[in-house]
């Protein structure tokens, strides 16, 4: 009985599932009558309804894949040439420096780094003055 059902589904549907339904009982020998199931209407089945050989490229793709490959080709050289900030690379380098000091006989004092690149982001400290204050009249405009 259920042959006979498979091969009533077979008949009816026309779909995907009905091929794949009829691909599976051909393997078996009994689909609809020895004949092969394949695309719906006898056509032949393309990947995305394109024949092979017969692809005409769009105006879009020639601009849009050199960008694919340079935007990769960028990606990979900046990630590999990127600086190293880790903590734990830090931490070794100041550990590192530490034991230098250590070696040498000189002080360790905490809370002071010695390992790493000193002055990485020199500052300057500047006096800026007195701040002004908003709606504070000046006596010295008064002219």
């Amino acid at each position: 009985e259920t042959k006979t059902l498979s091969k009533e589904l077979v008949r009816v549907s026309h779909g995907v599932e009905g091929s794949l339904v009829g691909s599976q009982e051909s393997a078996g020998g009994e689909a609809d009558g020895g004949q092969e199931v394949g695309a719906p209407g006898g056509a032949e089945a393309h990947p995305f309804g394109i024949k092979p050989g017969t692809y005409k490229r769009e105006g879009w793709e020639s601009v849009v894949y050199p960008c694919y490959i340079a935007s990769t080709v960028l990606l990979v050289v900046g990630l590999s040439f990127k600086p190293r900030n880790d903590l734990k690379i830090w931490a070794t380098d100041e550990a590192a420096a530490r034991l230098k000091r250590m070696d040498e006989g000189e002080p360790i004092e905490f809370g002071k780094h010695y390992g790493g690149v000193v002055n990485k982001f020199p500052f300057v400290k500047e006096e800026l003055g007195e701040p002004v204050i908003i709606g504070e009249v000046d006596e010295d405009d008064d002219e």
